[in-house]
């Protein structure tokens, strides 16, 4: 049976993912954050794709952030930063849906220095309370917690509790499926099951020093007991419904290695979007300036990219109200974003553009900083 080590900590999850050579914690680190991520910009108001491209341009912020990321409890949670972090990018794809949510007073930049909290514009604007986002975060914790417990209690607790508990089976039925002898038996592994769930949840919470984040959310130390089976059912559901997009999944590895292996140089300075070029003979950093940027085989292009499969003027990007658009120009083979044919798209960072066999990521020209 696996029995995961309890002292392997969110807060040593933020230590070891800034630390890029460490894949495992990568992966748990996006098991983690996806969902706490899709969850939060689903709250306020995203459709499904919406809250894939929050998502991505979420993490794509982070990969960008997180090797020099000062964390520091003092400061401030990292709750609380990931919260301002996917309030803006929430606003980020409303811009580009031409929904404006209320957002006068701020800058729409990650730097933004105004007192008018993104965050706190979005819980006004779509009528949202900061219990359910907070409550939203916890969820995300109990569902962590229900993995780990459940491969630290043997397979027949788990069972039982899953049947009784989650699946409302009566308690005659679970015991002649399980072949358990008694009910109390039953009831027993009940109780096991969630004594071990609430340690773990406590361990979690403590860890990142959210001590008292269930005695803010819910009233005492504890209370989140009472509530713990409907929070394990929404869990269960909700993980059903938000089964891991693997094409995003790869894509976003694969922008991540683009921007781990070709650092930005220490003397780039540039106030605009930055295209990150990757071809055969090299890469290099673009800022994209006013106007077009357009790129293609011939030499009268912003970037000239390499292949015979390249058209002379291949495509563009060009700024709008709504941010960096890219357009093909009708070019002979046709070029991809993120995997798909695309001649017409609305880019979120992150955004990869294949043209023959060059890559071109789309990033925004702010790194958020703690």
């Amino acid at each position: 049976m696996n029995n995961p080590n309890p002292n392997v900590t969110r807060l040593t999850l933020i230590e070891r993912v800034k630390n890029t050579e460490d894949e495992h914690a990568w992966r748990e680190f996006v098991e983690f954050y996806r969902n706490v991520i899709l969850r939060w910009a689903t709250l306020f108001g995203c459709s499904p794709a919406m809250a894939e491209d929050v998502y991505q341009e979420t993490m794509i912020s982070l990969i960008r952030t997180l090797p020099n990321f000062d964390y520091s409890p003092k400061r401030g949670r990292f709750r609380s930063f990931l919260k301002t972090l996917v309030s803006r990018r929430v606003t980020d794809a409303f811009r580009r849906e031409g929904k404006y949510v209320h957002v006068e007073g701020w800058k729409h930049d990650d730097e933004n220095t105004s007192d008018r909290d993104p965050f706190d514009e979005l819980l006004n604007d779509h009528k949202v309370s900061e219990a359910e986002v907070d409550r939203v975060w916890l969820q995300s914790i109990v569902a962590k917690a229900l993995k780990e417990t459940k491969e630290s209690v043997d397979p027949l607790t788990y069972k039982s509790f899953i049947a009784y508990v989650i699946k409302e089976e009566p308690v005659t039925t679970v015991c002649e499926t399980l072949g358990i002898s008694g009910r109390g038996t039953v009831y027993e592994h009940k109780s096991r099951f969630l004594r071990s769930l609430t340690k773990t949840i406590d361990q979690l919470l403590d860890a990142t020093s959210d001590a008292g984040f269930c005695e803010k959310l819910l009233g005492n130390k504890g209370a989140y007991t009472c509530d713990l089976e409907s929070m394990v059912k929404d869990c269960i559901c909700f993980e059903d419904t938000m089964l891991e997009d693997k094409k995003q999944t790869c894509h976003l590895e694969k922008v991540r290695e683009l921007i781990l292996s070709q650092p930005m140089p220490d003397d780039f300075d540039s106030d605009a979007d930055i295209l990150l070029v990757v071809r055969s003979s090299g890469a290099e950093w673009v800022p994209i300036k006013n106007g077009e940027t357009t790129f293609g085989r011939h030499s009268d292009v912003t970037i000239i990219l390499d292949g015979q499969g390249v058209s002379g003027i291949h495509a563009k990007i060009y700024l709008a109200n709504s941010g960096a658009i890219f357009e093909d120009l009708q070019s002979t083979n046709g070029s991809r974003v993120n995997g798909r044919i695309e001649s017409h798209r609305i880019l979120c960072e992150g955004d990869c553009i294949q043209v023959a066999e060059n890559l071109v990521v789309y990033l925004k020209k702010r790194v958020v900083k703690k």
